[in-house]
């Protein structure tokens, strides 16, 4: 649309800039522009926040759960053994007893480093995805998909724990087995090996338009034609 001139009837008046370009004002004049927004629509309504801030909750809750769960299973077993050690032979009881000791805190320090480990990923994740303003079942989708990974690495953890010291490996070599998969895991995760860390710069974003979105500017002008910029931009 060509300049148009504007017939200033009041002090400051207010510009709506619906198909306008370019306005003929007066030196100095201070104006309103109501410009409508024509960029990348605004994402839904609050409510998403509030869906992504419970699933945020129940997956922390069913985290310790399982870790709870976990923790008392490998206790009872332990416990088990030691009981069943302590039938043959009492000298044997207290070596079992010990090493089991240690063994039960070594597994209880993984799950729980593993777990904050988990959280913390899993926190920044979703507070990414609602950064970029993805929708809710993209970020409970990524959410799942990193309480399976916490859960299989839990699970792997214990096992392994469970079998070194069936077949009576010493401490040391169960410590720097369950170190190295915990390690593994939170670099595959973290850096990305396992998809996790990249799936979110490759899903694809979704928005939902909720009318026109009109952004207001004071603007003063310095000489008689005011130049707009892109403002399908702004």
């Amino acid at each position: 649309m060509d300049a148009q001139t504007l017939a200033l009837s009041t002090e400051k008046p207010t510009l709506d800039m619906s198909g306008i370009k370019d306005i003929n004002v007066k030196a100095g004049q201070e104006f309103t522009l109501k410009i409508p927004y024509t960029g990348t629509p605004k994402p839904t309504a609050k409510w998403e926040l509030d869906v992504v801030v419970v699933v945020v909750v129940v997956v922390v809750v069913v985290v310790v759960v399982v870790v709870v769960v976990v923790v008392v299973v490998v206790v009872a077993v332990v416990v088990v053994a030691v009981i069943a050690a302590a039938v043959v032979v009492v000298v044997v009881v207290v070596i079992a007893a010990a090493a089991a000791v240690v063994v039960v805190v070594v597994v209880v320090v993984v799950v729980v480093v593993v777990v904050v480990v988990v959280v913390v990923v899993m926190v920044v994740v979703v507070l990414v995805l609602v950064a970029v303003e993805v929708r809710v079942v993209v970020v409970v989708v990524v959410v799942v998909v990193i309480v399976v990974v916490v859960v299989v690495v839990v699970v792997v953890v214990v096992v392994v724990v469970l079998v070194l010291v069936a077949v009576e490996v010493r401490v040391v070599v169960v410590v720097v087995v369950v170190v190295v998969i915990v390690v593994v895991v939170v670099v595959v995760v973290v850096g990305g090996g396992g998809g996790i860390g990249l799936t979110i710069y490759h899903i694809e974003l979704s928005y939902v338009h909720h009318g026109p979105f009109l952004r207001t500017s004071k603007t003063k002008t310095k000489n008689n034609l005011l130049k707009l910029p892109a403002y399908d931009r702004f």
